[in-house]
């Protein structure tokens, strides 16, 4: 009975380390990923998550192509895969926090336009909470105008925290249901509803809500001067 348990035990770890070879190997190496960045779209399947984290900042030049297996990393805490794979990374033998996700985020939004197709793509269809938060976030700061209808078809999706993102990005394009949500938080009694409000109508670029922000700077609350200080100094107006 032990030597069965054993040989089950020997195989179990023999299937392991064929597995995570693979993943950095010829499986993913002869996919039909374009060849330019084949090899760090392998790494990114690796189970170091520092590995992951290093193929998420050279895929940053890799262009519209690159971008899907970005966003599915968008969500990557930088843990290793458990013995049996999957997305997230369930065991922590290497990497910590988002040290994957913050590098391929940041490799997205250096992208501009060129991942505008993909972010779309996973705001409507991924399944995942954070990857849509992310998509909406990215969105909002391209100002891309493809992006503007799928926006506002993502003000009905089913998380709050992805609504309140896509709030965030209508207002970096000054949307006017947006701003006007911004407008009616700048009248609440909450200090921190007021703040959010001063802080999504800061994202918009138009001219028409200076006065606004400029009256927030008289607000009783530190939270909301601040976050109107900063909406007008990106303005020089400060």
């Amino acid at each position: 009975m032990l030597r069965r348990i054993g040989i089950i035990v020997a195989a179990v770890v023999v299937a392991t380390l064929v597995g995570l070879w693979l993943c950095d190997g010829p499986v993913w190496r002869s996919s039909t990923v374009p060849a330019a960045i084949r090899a760090d779209v392998a790494r990114l399947h690796s189970w170091r998550g520092s590995t992951r984290a290093d193929a998420c900042r050279k895929l940053a030049t890799g262009g519209a192509a690159a971008a899907p297996f970005l966003i599915e990393h968008a969500d990557d805490p930088g843990w290793a895969d458990g013995l049996w794979g999957g997305s997230h990374h369930m065991f922590s033998f290497h990497g910590g926090p988002n040290m994957v996700a913050v590098p391929c985020i940041q490799a997205l939004e250096a992208m501009r336009g060129d991942a505008v197709p993909a972010l779309i793509e996973a705001l409507n269809t991924n399944p995942r909470e954070r990857i849509r938060h992310v998509a909406a976030e990215l969105l909002g700061e391209t100002r891309d105008p493809r992006a503007l209808p799928h926006l506002r078809l993502a003000l009905f999706d089913a998380s709050p925290d992805v609504q309140f993102a896509v709030i965030d990005s209508l207002a970096a394009f000054c949307d006017p249901k947006a701003l006007l949500y911004a407008r009616s938080e700048m009248n609440a009694d909450d200090q921190w509803k007021r703040a959010s409000g001063v802080r999504r109508l800061g994202k918009c670029d138009s001219e028409d809500v200076v006065g606004t922000l400029q009256a927030a700077l008289q607000d009783p609350a530190a939270p909301v001067v601040r976050e109107a200080e900063l909406a007008l100094s990106r303005r020089h107006l400060r």
